[in-house]
């Protein structure tokens, strides 16, 4: 999506992901699109303009990058990093200064408090310190870098994450494992059918570990046995 003003904007046609690339965070707490932005975050249709009158934008995935962040990131002590918390460069409790370009001063900007949690309820944010290690052959030698090729370079991430963490109590909300734990059923089909037994037991040992209630054993188990290419 652009930045600049103009129709069309939110069209994403068949595409399942709207993303905002290099953006400043204001235009998601103050900026003229913030009530639209939350209403794709809620998976709510929004109605938008186009050049040829109104349409309705499908519920969507936001993926939204910036140089500055929304929510204060701690990281364990004993990194080669000095710093171990970044704290969120948004101020709820007074003004925030915008600036044009060259620096000049162009309008503040206050943040209420119950607003900008409001936006931070619907977001899941990830701080990148530094640039990761990716070795060569998680990377495709011909055509095109796909959603596949993503899918299976995160995949032992998730499960690391989900290790790392003994009991629900620890997650600020079910729905950081839940979703994680989703990915594993719906995609364990990309990856190599040797592990397939392997996963499987270690996603029925999360179900008792994270204390899960029926409804969502019931849901989980119906995207792991689920195989159809449409849900890959």
């Amino acid at each position: 999506m652009a930045n600049e003003p103009g129709v069309a904007r939110f069209v994403t046609n068949n595409n399942s992901t709207l993303m905002i690339h290099d953006c400043d965070m204001s235009i998601l707490y103050s900026g003229q699109d913030k009530d639209k932005l939350k209403a794709i975050a809620r998976t709510e249709p929004v109605n938008v303009k186009v050049h040829s009158g109104v349409v309705t934008v499908p519920p969507l995935f936001l993926f939204i990058t910036s140089n500055q962040h929304l929510m204060t990131h701690s990281f364990e002590p004993g990194t080669k990093f000095i710093k171990n918390v970044y704290e969120s460069n948004i101020d709820a409790q007074q003004h925030h200064q915008k600036r044009g370009e060259g620096g000049r001063k162009r309008k503040r900007i206050y943040v209420d408090p119950d607003d900008l949690k409001a936006v931070r309820a619907r977001y899941l944010e990830m701080f990148i310190r530094k640039r990761p290690t990716l070795p060569s052959e998680c990377l495709p030698e011909k055509d095109s870098f796909s959603r596949e090729n993503a899918i299976q370079g995160i995949y032992s991430r998730i499960i690391a994450i989900l290790v790392k963490y003994e009991t629900r109590k620890e997650y600020k909300s079910p729905y950081l494992f839940l979703y994680g734990i989703a990915g594993l059923c719906k995609n364990i089909i990309l990856m190599n059918p040797e592990y397939h037994s392997n996963i499987k037991t270690f996603i029925y040992d999360l179900f008792e570990k994270l204390e899960l209630d029926q409804e969502e054993i019931n849901q989980l188990i119906q995207l792991l046995l689920c195989k159809n290419d449409d849900d890959m």
